[in-house]
């Protein structure tokens, strides 16, 4: 596991928790469209 990959599921352990507790449809979308952000910009 790489640096970088272990920062980002740091950060996801730190977001997660706050999404499901406001549980808020706007900061949910955000989350999604900035992983598909990271995932589309890995396999490039």
């Amino acid at each position: 596991m790489t640096r970088s990959r272990k920062r980002i599921l740091e950060l996801e352990d730190i977001i997660e928790p706050v999404a499901s507790q406001t549980t808020s449809p706007v900061a949910i979308e955000k989350g999604k469209a900035k992983k598909l952000k990271v995932v589309r910009s890995r396999k490039n």
